[in-house]
This record gives structure tokens, sequence and C-alpha cells, in this order.
């Protein structure tokens, strides 16, 4: 889910109610006695993907300033 903390707070309580309809429709279309229990928890690989990019363009601004500073 994209957005705000507050978006994400609200998409994960809405997850966590609809959990048990959730698993009764697993349970019905992979015809499955027992389901096991979801758990559902905020994916911040973006996040930290977002992260990386900007430490690496930090590095590389950086490695331009000092190339300037020593050519």
């Amino acid at each position: 889910v994209a957005g705000d903390e507050e978006v994400h707070r609200l998409a994960l309580a809405a997850l966590r109610h609809a959990t048990p309809y959730i698993r009764k429709q697993l349970g019905l279309s992979l015809n499955m006695p027992r389901i096991p229990e979801l758990h559902f928890v905020r994916d911040r690989v973006e996040e930290e993907g977002d992260r990386v990019d900007q430490l690496l363009q930090q590095i590389e601004r950086e490695n331009e300033e000092r190339m300037k500073d020593e050519g």
C-alpha cells in the first residue's frame, strides 16, 4: 500500500480485521480443512531501496566533488 504512516496503519488494521473472512475464503477455494493463521506485516523493502538509492547518490556526489577538488 502506497501512502504515509496513517494509510499503512489503516490498511494493516483492515487486513487484520478481515483475517477470519480471508482464511475462510482460502479454505473454501483451496479445499483445505485447516488454513494456517495469517499474519499481515508492513513490507518496507521499497522504502529501504529508496534509502539505498539516496545513499548511493550521495556517495556519487561526494566523489564528484572530491574529483573536482583534486583535479
